[in-house]
């Protein structure tokens, strides 16, 4: 049969998100504005398909919570966003064991 194009969608979303170095080459960039996009979709998914993030949490919380060292305050209102929607969707984020890794 057919296969259903939104669960291709979903699956390719999935495993690309899923990867640590997509995160981490984002949200670490020196460039403000793509660490400011990637604030705003970590933001977006854990709001509307937090799904998507799971798998990726033992990478991804060390990483959001890391980048409260942000120094550039144009990315401030992402970032805090981010880390309030987050760690709400996410309450285990603080768990992690190599929290302090990305800090």
């Amino acid at each position: 049969g057919k296969e259903d194009p939104a669960r291709t969608i979903v699956m390719k979303m999935t495993r690309m998100l899923g990867t640590d170095a997509f995160w981490k080459e984002r949200i670490t960039s020196k460039s403000s504005s793509i660490r400011s996009a990637a604030y705003k979709l970590v933001t977006a998914l854990a709001e509307g398909a937090p799904y998507l993030l799971a798998p990726s949490l033992p990478a991804l919380s060390p990483l959001v919570l890391g980048a409260f060292g942000d120094k550039d305050p144009a990315a401030h209102s992402a970032l805090w966003e981010m880390v309030l929607v987050y760690c709400s969707k996410f309450p285990q984020c603080w768990d992690s064991g190599n929290l302090f890794k990305a800090v």
